[in-house]
């Protein structure tokens, strides 16, 4: 079902330019073991809401092939 244009509040947390930046954090720290910036400190960082910064994080990981099952 698609959204009609006005109708709803519009979601500006999850930009592309959101996304990109929540990217570039996570992956800025894939060369230094042992160190990692959590959710809320991301959030923190970039005024993305938290559950948006979770959110972008899911889907790239889901993208590379990185899901992980618990």
């Amino acid at each position: 079902m698609d959204r009609l244009q006005g109708s709803g509040r519009p979601k500006i947390a999850r930009t592309d330019e959101n996304i990109d930046q929540v990217n570039d954090t996570v992956l800025s720290q894939e060369d230094q073991p042992r160190t990692h910036s959590t959710v809320r400190e991301i959030s923190r960082d970039t005024g993305i809401p938290k559950s948006s910064v979770l959110s972008a994080s899911q889907k790239e990981s889901a993208a590379e092939g990185d899901v992980r099952k618990s």
